[in-house]
């Protein structure tokens, strides 16, 4: 089985085609042909975009760092919380990652730094980002 390939800020690019589909429902469809419908009809707005965006980003942008220090992540989930603050958008995530142990977990929790210094989209986010991560080892499960 081949490799999965995380981008990181120096290598992700993307690009996507916005076509209405008539009163509030567009299809989006990305760089590589996939069309993604939106609009309160199919309960993907905006808003989730924009927290899968910085919930992915994150993701990716951790499990590169982790490979390129040679941790094993056992597991990863996340959540996202859209809100509004003095008329912007605002955004807090919850990763939860799991390593195989105690010793693993520290350097974890030595990289959610980096990962938002890596990545272009998370950095885009400034003081409107909050990250509450949490990370646990195999054995405390």
């Amino acid at each position: 089985m081949e490799a999965l390939q995380y981008p990181t800020a120096d290598t992700a690019q993307s690009s996507l085609t916005l076509v209405w589909n008539g009163e509030r429902e567009a299809t989006a469809v990305t760089a590589q042909g996939q069309p993604i419908r939106l609009g309160p009809e199919v309960n993907l707005s905006g808003h989730d975009l924009f927290a899968m965006a910085a919930s992915m980003c994150l993701m990716a942008t951790v499990l590169g760092l982790a490979r390129e220090r040679g941790l094993a992540i056992e597991g990863y989930v996340s959540s996202a919380r859209v809100g509004h603050a003095s008329g912007r958008l605002t955004i807090a995530l919850a990763p939860c990652v799991v390593v195989r142990s105690a010793a693993d977990c520290g350097q974890i929790d030595s990289l959610w730094r980096e990962a938002i210094e890596r990545s272009a989209v998370l950095r885009l986010l400034g003081s409107d980002l909050q990250i509450e991560p949490s990370v646990r080892a195999i054995a405390e499960r």
